[in-house]
């Protein structure tokens, strides 16, 4: 992470300030501060000021002579940044108080901004917007971390109007909201690799029935487009199933990473899958490929070699979702928040359809002029009503009816005295994750053809009104300048400008709502051959199995469908957890919960295995490998032990809570899973950005519910 800007270096503070909590001085390499000679300005960038401020919170100073060389003055410096001690997390940004102000107490203040399920009272967007300020005007000792949001509303309730304090007013006021940051888009990640895999193999439109690789029959999909009036093809689309058919090469065969091409090695690797799927879409019905008898989860069991998948012949289980009976809150919560959303599409694009001004809400749709010609550019003055293209409504998600899972001893995650976890591949309608598309060309066909309907072939029946120049096309300037600050002489862009012009048309439009449909998988006559698709997506999840007669798979289970739905959120900006001292960030508390699976008894094709024991399957988020506590640098320990106080604050015990039980991987996890790689190995190797979860929840309750369990034993 990247320090945030320190408000007050670009203000006055009349209160004095204690070095080691607000950083406003400059320093130059060996720790002495400096002037700037006025006839060589050079404007340093943020993250120089990043580095001052942390060393001098770290009370460094050099100690090298003042006849070192800038290398040397370099070294020094980045051995301690990378120090395991040196915190890069901090608060150091005081709030000027009146001197004749109130006493800053829990029961005269209001609520700040506060993310998640807004158990933790202080949140700031940025390390900047946490403050060190007086409790007691009277006692400047008496002191309290308070975030500005929280800091702006307790001022305004009691009229504490301080000069000094009138530019944090400001910053606190304007501060950005909270709200989840999503990670890196699964649907980016899925197109790309696809069409890798088309360029490499020069794939053309090519259907096979699934089965053998070598004799599959071929299938061919329709070649008309769905939605435009255009009659159904002969061929049903889609097919009976997602799995049925696939375009050649895929599907790939499971746990094979590389491929030999045209001599040459090729890296198919898959993603995982780290997005949060609403408990009503997980698929009903899971088919386990288990070569391996892994299900079996037996201890010390004995792995046929080779482990290469094809090299055994094996059944397929059929399993079932098994949803909890008892916890169906954030199940039904899912639901509905669904359904909100879609009422407030379909109630955007009404509105919108039945006023079409530049004031209102657009729904999903595209102007006309950028669908002719996405490089032109309107001319700024009064125009006509551009023409604004509406889609159909975008269909509400439906839940998946049949997953694959594939696993192998080859990816063995962890074993314990009663469970094993494996990295598994899950095979899943890609429709769960990639939303629905529309043809373009479909659209621009369409638009023609109502145009010619409603206006006549020579504009005769054509509307007046669409002939006024009723709007206009403005010049706007848009984003910020840059925020810089001069210390101690020395000048520093802290937030680059962003400043740019846009033009922006202002009036009525004329609104066209377009027939064509959404299509999930899109093949139309249109489609290229680059576009080409199987109708599934392949992920990488974590599988949990469990020995026969353990109870704690099961309960664990029961306690990701309870958890609520901020425990598996990433937020912007920080928390102050008590009774930690130091920001750490909001990512989610657990693992993504992808479902629980029983073997379904009543399927038909489990008959032959009736009387044997297969494991129940937990299927989770592969969160990284085990934290070890002398890799973890101090920021790093905070933010593990944040996770644990967070997990209290909303009424939960751990109770089997141990460095094993913490695991982390690179992030952020909004960044491209390519490029976070190279966080691993940042500042000395300790790495930057983790990301951090809580896992085995075998153990794991409500707090209210062990009270209850306590109070019935006293009575016994």
């Amino acid at each position: 992470m990247t320090m945030d800007l320190p408000r007050d270096v670009v203000m006055e503070s009349s209160e004095p300030t204690d070095p080691t909590s607000q950083v406003c001085l400059e320093a130059n390499a060996d720790g002495q501060d400096t002037a700037i000679d006025p006839e060589l300005p050079r404007t340093k960038s943020k993250e120089e000021y990043t580095e001052m401020c942390i060393l001098r919170n770290a009370m460094f100073t050099s100690r090298l002579p003042s006849t070192a060389s800038e290398e040397e003055k370099k070294s020094e410096r980045t051995k301690i940044l990378n120090d395991r001690h040196t915190r890069w997390r901090f608060i150091f940004n005081n709030w000027p108080r009146d001197p004749n102000g109130k006493l800053l107490i829990v029961n005269n203040s209001l609520a700040g901004k506060m993310a998640g399920g807004g158990r933790e009272l202080n949140w700031g967007a940025t390390l900047a917007d946490l403050y060190d300020a007086g409790c007691d005007p009277r006692y400047p000792v008496v002191r309290t971390v308070i975030s500005g949001s929280k800091m702006y509303n307790w001022c305004q309730l009691h009229g504490e109007n301080y000069e000094p304090a009138r530019q944090l007013m400001e910053f606190s006021r304007d501060e950005e909201a909270p709200h989840v940051v999503p990670v890196y888009s699964l649907e980016d990640i899925i197109r790309k690799q696809e069409h890798r895999v088309v360029s490499k193999f020069e794939c053309r439109v090519r259907w096979y029935n699934r089965g053998d690789a070598v004799n599959r029959e071929p299938w061919e999909p329709p070649s008309k487009c769905m939605g435009v009036g255009l009659p159904l093809p002969t061929i049903k689309w889609p097919p009976k199933s997602s799995f049925h058919v696939y375009p050649a090469p895929w599907p790939f065969t499971p746990f094979q990473r590389e491929s030999l091409v045209e001599g040459a090695r090729w890296a198919n690797p898959l993603p995982t899958l780290q997005e949060y799927i609403p408990q009503h879409l997980l698929p009903e019905k899971l088919v386990v490929h288990d070569p391996w008898n892994l299900l079996a989860a037996v201890v010390g069991l004995k792995i046929d070699q080779p482990t290469q998948w094809g090299t055994k012949k094996y059944m397929k289980y059929r399993y079932k979702l098994e949803p909890s009976k008892i916890n169906t809150t954030r199940c039904e919560n899912d639901q509905r928040e669904c359904e909100r959303q879609n009422q407030k599409s379909k109630a955007v694009r009404d509105a919108f359809l039945a006023n079409p001004l530049s004031g209102q809400e657009r729904p999903q749709g595209m102007m006309l002029h950028f669908l002719l010609d996405p490089n032109k550019i309107p001319d700024v003055g009064p125009s006509k009503p551009p023409v604004f293209i509406v889609f159909q409504h975008r269909p509400a998600p439906k839940p998946a009816k049949k997953a694959h899972l594939f696993l192998s001893p080859a990816e063995t995650l962890g074993q314990g005295h009663h469970s094993f976890v494996y990295r598994a591949e899950f095979e899943i309608p890609r429709s769960l994750v990639i939303q629905d598309e529309i043809c373009e060309i479909c659209v621009h066909e369409d638009v023609k053809r109502i145009l010619l309907e409603e206006d006549g072939p020579n504009g005769e029946r054509r509307d007046p009104k669409w002939d006024d120049v009723s709007g206009e096309y403005v010049l706007k300037e848009v984003g910020r300048p840059p925020v810089q600050a001069m210390v101690d002489g020395q000048q520093y862009e802290l937030i680059p400008g962003t400043l740019d012009s846009e033009i922006i048309y202002e009036g009525p439009y004329r609104a066209i709502e377009t027939t064509v449909e959404y299509q999930n998988p899109p093949y139309c006559e249109h489609l290229p051959d680059a576009d080409i698709h199987p109708l599934t997506t392949k992920t990488l999840v974590a599988a949990k199995l469990s020995i026969q007669g353990d109870p704690q798979l099961n309960w664990e289970a029961q306690n990701y469908q309870t958890f609520p739905r901020d425990f598996f959120e990433h937020y912007n900006g920080f928390n102050m957890v008590k009774p930690l001292r130091h920001p750490t960030p909001v990512g989610a508390i657990v693992p993504q919960f992808y479902g629980y699976y029983a073997l379904d008894e009543g399927e038909i094709r489990n008959r032959s295995v009736k009387d044997r024991y297969l494991s129940p399957i937990l299927l989770l988020e592969d969160c990284g490998k085990a934290v070890v506590p002398e890799e973890l640098t101090l920021d790093d320990r905070e933010e593990c032990a944040s996770l644990a106080y967070r997990l209290h604050l909303a009424g939960w015990l751990h109770n089997s809570l141990a460095w094993r039980n913490i695991v982390r991987q690179p992030g952020p996890l909004s960044m491209d899973p390519e490029l976070r790689q190279a966080n691993a190995s940042q500042r000395g190797g300790f790495g930057k950005d983790w990301s951090f979860r809580l896992i085995d929840f075998g153990r794991s309750g409500q707090l209210k519910n062990w009270m209850l369990g306590k109070q019935l034993l006293e009575q016994m």
